[in-house]
């Protein structure tokens, strides 16, 4: 095969594969926006984080089980699981309001919300 030929072949190949995108590595991470909350049933009370920064590789129950243990160590030591971690939303914005929209879901179900002032740092 000349250089011509395989030029062209390489050439064709490329063409053919244009419509088709890599799948992304197994090691890559999406960026995205993420809030946790608990709200233990019987209690009067629903407890919210702040929105924080995360990516697919943190493990979310993990983030769950740290929340959990600030809201047991600052708020109420009875509770010790329940937390539930929204996301990942795209922006900071759109966790801000589905935040919003679910602590006012509570509200209107009777509960206090509690905005605790907790964001996870990582492991």
């Amino acid at each position: 095969m000349t250089r011509l030929q395989a030029l062209l072949a390489v050439g064709a190949m490329s063409a053919a594969l244009a419509g088709f995108s890599p799948a992304p590595k197994a090691s890559a991470q999406l960026p995205g926006w993420r809030y946790c909350s608990s709200a233990p049933a019987g209690k009067p009370v629903a407890y919210f984080s702040r929105v924080f920064a995360s990516d697919t590789s943190v493990y979310h129950v993990g983030v769950a089980n740290s929340f959990n243990g600030h809201v047991a160590a600052r708020h109420d030591p009875e509770i010790v699981s329940g937390a539930i971690c929204a996301g990942l939303f795209d922006t900071a914005q759109q966790a801000e309001d589905d935040l919003n929209e679910q602590a006012s879901r509570w509200r209107r179900n009777g509960r206090d919300v509690i905005f605790t002032r907790w964001i996870y740092r990582g492991d």
